[in-house]
């Protein structure tokens, strides 16, 4: 009614005849108002596509994919995140800085722009020690010049956030399994891996499920020697520990091997997946080294969940946890689809054994769908709200954005045995396109919501909760792909003749590549609480005044925290000077020219020019 874009209800009052009512009522419709969170959950922090940099903010739909985070690689006691980012083919590390209640940008892979191959990737970003030297790696596949998984150790200094500017070593044993002398086969379009000692030896390995070349299955590495921080790669060597092609376990395409007690032995099982009518298969790890595959004649050797109706996928994997307290675990996997069967799409299915099951042995009893309509990207499983039943988070789009499903009965197999509820909606005042038609006096409004959706829901590192400001509440971190830059409005008149068209685009102030929620507890409702990011962008270096100078000049500088930085003051040759008065370090007068001020923080700096004169 009044032409604001937002809808209203027309009621009359049935009271009207009272002089103290109204005549009618109106109500309209504020999608800002409309609740979007669950009871008792919070967004802590959301980031921007232009909080990080201008390559990473040139792909609104595509970044990010994945963001992990929670723990604290350069043992400063400030945990970070990570994000990965298709422009530059490369990840981001950001750091909360409890103090000043903010994220920080502290490293960035190098960009890959010109190497690269193509393709978007990384798609996935995993840390682990997989040396055991107790410096932290930070590892993701790259499609690129050498292809393989490049790795990025920390240099060992506390508190430093530096994983190099070149790689510390490239994992390229799948490479040359999968696709030999065919490296352009490897698409680093993994969607998920594990780095984890899945044999207990010691040392932990790369769990990687090969999607592509002509050899793909479920390969496990590890390396032998020590990976040199910044070295480029030259102390250590790859090595394959144990390697089974899919073909004769249900074909299809790799998507996850995930490490699992699913007979809870206190040893591993590996349940790995494949996207050929949502088949599964089972691995069980012997001890060292030491791994078994089902009999290649069983005819329960593999599992395809939605055969012969529907080929399904669980795209972007699932998950592992011990959700009905029996003392083994359950791995459960959302269905993206694919297939026939519109009415699979977003449902929830469990990977169930018992203690005394033979692991290798797998089929309808231990695969079966629990809910329906649940999500469809990812699975992490944690008990976040701290009622006893953990927490099976699932990404999807608008209004079910992030579900959570919980087993509140006691056979993980029984349907009736679970809740589903929605986490958070999405935001509802967030359109795609909103297309208004004024036709002779008669104006009629469409919107259309955008195609954003959590790609990747992380509820714990590892096992252990997310808590960045360290409040004991535990949290999740989402990311979130299909976003755009603006919003465009489309409004078409009729002049009478023909339709008059003018197109209005809006910022769009809600694209979020990550967003942090938390699960206060506190049963008073939800509170907002902004978090700001904090890139080199923030850190202001000004120009020196005045400039030419002689012989003195004033360098003012602005810190958005309080942290150690360093203004360093050089010839335009490189050398440095210690007190700038226009004086060298031996307290000698200098000589007319220009000189170089930089202000150096972290592993970023900022430098201008500025000119002597006498």
């Amino acid at each position: 009614l009044d032409g604001d874009g937002l809808r209203e209800v027309v009621n009359t009052n049935r009271y009207a005849d009272d002089p103290s009512q109204p005549l009618i009522l109106v109500l309209e419709y504020d999608p800002n108002s409309a609740g979007k969170l669950a009871a008792d959950w919070a967004v802590r922090s959301t980031v921007k596509h232009t909080d990080v940099d201008a390559l990473y903010g040139s792909d609104f739909s595509g970044n990010s994919r994945t963001v992990i985070g929670g723990f604290d690689l350069d043992k400063d006691g400030a945990p970070e995140l990570i994000v990965n980012d298709y422009r530059r083919f490369g990840v981001h590390v950001m750091e909360y800085n409890s103090a000043s209640d903010v994220f920080e940008l502290v490293w960035s892979s190098p960009a890959d722009t010109a190497a690269n191959g193509g393709g978007s990737n990384p798609r996935i970003v995993e840390v682990g020690d997989l040396d055991g030297d107790g410096k932290w790696e930070i590892v993701y596949p790259l499609r690129s010049n050498p292809p393989g998984w490049y790795i990025f150790e920390w240099d060992g200094v506390v508190g430093s956030d530096n994983y190099g500017d070149t790689y510390s070593s490239i994992n390229a044993v799948e490479v040359d399994t999968c696709c030999g002398a065919s490296p352009a086969s490897f698409l680093a379009d993994h969607e998920r891996i594990n780095i984890f000692d899945i044999d207990q030896d010691g040392s932990q390995e790369m769990l990687i499920a090969i999607r592509r070349g002509t050899k793909r299955g479920t390969l496990i590495t590890s390396v032998d020697g020590d990976i040199e921080h910044n070295s480029g790669g030259s102390f250590e060597t790859w090595k394959s520990e144990f390697f089974v092609d899919r073909g004769g376990y249900g074909g299809g395409s790799p998507y996850q091997a995930l490490p699992a007690d699913l007979d809870g032995d206190g040893t591993y099982e590996i349940v790995n997946h494949t996207w050929n009518s949502f088949n599964f298969y089972n691995i069980d790890v012997l001890g060292a080294n030491n791994y078994a595959v089902p009999d290649p004649n069983s005819a329960t050797r593999f599992f395809q969940a939605t055969a012969p109706v529907t080929d399904d996928v669980s795209l972007f994997g699932g998950d592992a946890g011990d959700v009905d307290g029996d003392g083994d675990e359950e791995a459960y996997f959302s269905d993206y689809g694919g297939g026939a069967r519109p009415d699979f799409v977003g449902s929830l299915w469990v990977v169930d054994y018992k203690a005394g099951d033979d692991v290798l042995s797998i089929d309808g009893t231990h695969v079966v769908k629990i809910a329906d309509n649940v999500g469809q990207f990812y699975t992490s499983i944690f008990d976040v709200d701290k009622n006893g039943h953990p927490n099976i988070f699932v990404g999807r789009n608008f209004p079910n954005t992030i579900t959570s499903t919980e087993l509140v009965g006691s056979d993980p197999r029984n349907p009736a045995d679970y809740v589903t509820s929605v986490i958070y909606t999405g935001e509802p005042d967030v359109m795609s396109n909103i297309v208004v038609r004024d036709s002779a006096g008669v104006v009629t409004t469409t919107y259309s919501n955008t195609g954003v959706f959590a790609s990747k829901v992380q509820a714990h590192w590892n096992g252990s909760g997310i808590d960045f400001d360290g409040d004991g509440n535990w949290e999740l971190l989402a990311s979130f792909q299909g976003n755009q830059d603006s919003i465009t409005t489309t409004t078409y008149t009729w002049n009478g003749t023909d339709f008059d068209t003018v197109v209005t685009k809006i910022l769009n102030e809600k694209s979020w590549p990550v967003i942090r929620l938390e699960f206060s507890g506190a049963g008073t409702g939800v509170e907002g609480h902004e978090v700001t990011f904090i890139t080199p962008e923030d850190y202001v270096l000004e120009q020196n005044y005045p400039n030419p100078f002689n012989p003195e000049t004033t360098i003012e500088y602005a810190l958005p925290l309080n942290k150690k930085v360093s203004l360093r003051i050089l010839q335009s040759a490189g050398r440095q000077t210690i007190v700038w008065d226009g004086k060298n370090d031996a307290g000698l007068r200098v000589a007319s020219g220009v000189y170089l001020y930089s202000l150096e923080f972290g592993n970023f700096k900022k430098t201008k020019r500025m000119t002597l004169v006498k």
